[in-house]
């Protein structure tokens, strides 16, 4: 079994806790009531006459609807009453949920998978990675604070979140001096594409480095794992590409494996780097280089 689906059937595991952690208030409540013995009595009554009357209605019957539709409000009242008595509100006997999209399931009504379950997989596959949990800043208020050429960029990658994942450029290449604030802008745009509820990666080029030694040293039947991550995810944001450290039978490799299969799919990247394209053509070669600065999909900013 891949890492991949071994994350899958965790998933299945969290959200059948998550579905009884959130179930136990309305439990609680529920036993407390059925415990009384007023309230079963009106309970049971209730849902006798509402089994009647929908006899009475398939029948046509007039007068025996109106007497069962009489004995169902005088148990609900009765049933509030007691309620009250307790002091139960209504609201506490039904489940909550930490995701009213998927009601706790990890898929929406039809049949997609939640935000919250792409959110979930991919922190469970970032934490088996070591790769440590990002906090982006806004990109607004990082916006407003932009100045000369930086200012033109965010408004290109504010149209490129308006748009995304539809009709945007893939790769796009953030270069230039160190310190001019281009990890912050890639680290902000990431924000707002995990804010649309997309499965958005951001990692540094030396973390990328640290999963593909991870992968060079898995077993066979799991190294799929460790690019599924990579590859699947609607959004890979590399940071300073360039100040990793290079082995060429395991950093090449997989660099070019993770940025041919996104650039062939058209699938959203970013990246950052302090080199111009001269250098990356010297530090990675050409087949990497044509794919970086691929004319056809991508854009240099």
């Amino acid at each position: 079994m891949s890492n991949y689906a071994n994350f899958l059937k965790d998933a299945e595991i969290y959200y059948g806790n998550l579905r009884r952690k959130n179930s136990e208030r309305s439990i609680h409540y529920l036993s407390l009531l059925h415990s009384d013995e007023k309230y079963l009595a009106a309970f049971n009554r209730y849902n006798s006459a509402k089994f009647e009357m929908s006899k009475a209605k398939f029948n046509g019957d007039d007068s025996e609807i109106e007497k069962y539709l009489s004995i169902i409000e005088e148990a609900k009242r009765e049933m509030n009453g007691i309620k009250a008595e307790m002091k139960i509100k209504n609201d506490w006997l039904l489940p909550s949920y930490s995701c009213p999209d998927c009601k706790d399931t990890g898929k929406t009504p039809d049949g997609k998978y939640c935000k919250c379950f792409k959110e979930f997989v991919k922190n469970e596959i970032c934490s088996r990675l070591g790769i440590p949990e990002k906090h982006y800043p806004d990109f607004e208020k990082s916006a407003q604070k932009t100045e000369n050429r930086l200012s033109t960029i965010y408004s290109k990658m504010r149209s490129y979140i308006d748009k995304f994942p539809v009709n945007v450029k893939s790769p796009i290449v953030i270069s230039g001096a160190v310190g001019v604030g281009k990890s912050h802008l890639a680290s902000a745009v990431t924000g707002k594409i995990a804010e649309k509820g997309y499965n958005a990666i951001f990692l540094s080029a030396y973390e990328l480095h640290t999963v593909f030694l991870k992968y060079a040293f898995a077993p066979f039947d799991e190294k799929d794992g460790y690019f599924e991550v990579l590859t699947d995810c609607d959004l890979l944001v590399i940071d300073d590409l360039g100040c990793e450290p290079i082995l060429n039978n395991v950093s090449l490799q997989c660099l070019y494996n993770v940025v041919n299969e996104r650039t062939i799919n058209n699938s959203p990247m970013i990246i950052t780097t302090n080199l111009d394209a001269g250098e990356i053509a010297d530090r990675y070669g050409e087949c990497l280089f044509s794919r970086i600065f691929d004319r056809r999909n991508g854009a240099e900013i």
